[in-house]
């Protein structure tokens, strides 16, 4: 199982704004590369790292690539542009 490290205090709860998808998803900052990713459903947490054992002093959450929503989002190309929106919009 694959799986990545988002950070604890990015995760948002939305919905695919996708013309024809409409899923519940939830967003997530992942750790080191300032970039947002989209889940299915509610992030499910495999491990979850303190905030003193990290070196910038925040919570890391693990969890599994199998839940990316771009796997399953029939508007894939839409949702790109929207996490690149919020990208910007969050200054990262």
């Amino acid at each position: 199982m694959a799986t990545m490290w988002v950070y604890a205090d990015t995760v948002r709860r939305a919905q695919c704004k996708g013309p024809t998808c409409g899923a519940r998803i939830t967003w997530a900052e992942l750790c080191g590369s300032r970039r947002w990713m989209a889940f299915d459903g509610v992030l499910v947490t495999l491990r979850t790292q303190n905030a003193y054992e990290c070196e910038d002093g925040r919570v890391r959450w693990e969890v599994d690539l199998s839940d990316v929503h771009v796997a399953s989002c029939p508007d894939r190309g839409f949702l790109r542009r929207a996490r690149e929106t919020l990208q910007r919009r969050s200054g990262t």
